[in-house]
């Protein structure tokens, strides 16, 4: 790795950290306080529409990396859709593997659409 690239790596890691301690913390105190699949289809969701206002808006680097590698990255889960669907298969439950499947892509795929709607049409 050059020392520029090292550099960089070392600047980016902060705001990555920080925010991914926010988004798992928040992740963690709803699932605290929902239902399981509740819980991952809404930090799923709600963490889209984040990343859609991201996308949308395009802020500086260090705001991106906050914002949508390290909250993001810590609220949303793609892990826990997947063992919840493969939890589901193991017990022959076709049918709930297809619908935590359908609802986390659905609201997931929504939320960004909302997020980038809502940021394109508030900006100056």
């Amino acid at each position: 790795m050059s020392e520029m690239s090292r550099h960089s790596v070392l600047r980016a890691a902060p705001p990555v950290v920080l925010g991914a301690i926010v988004g798992a913390g928040l992740r963690w105190f709803v699932a605290s306080i929902m239902a399981s699949l509740g819980a991952l289809v809404a930090v799923n969701a709600v963490g889209c529409v984040v990343i859609g206002v991201v996308a949308a808006r395009r802020p500086t680097p260090r705001v991106s990396m906050f914002v949508a590698t390290g909250f993001c990255g810590g609220l949303t889960t793609l892990s826990s859709v997947v063992l919840e669907i493969a939890e589901s298969l193991a017990d022959a439950e076709l049918g709930r593997a297809v619908y935590v499947g359908a609802a986390v892509l659905s609201t997931s795929a929504l939320g960004y659409v909302i997020g980038w709607n809502a940021a394109k049409t508030s900006t100056p």
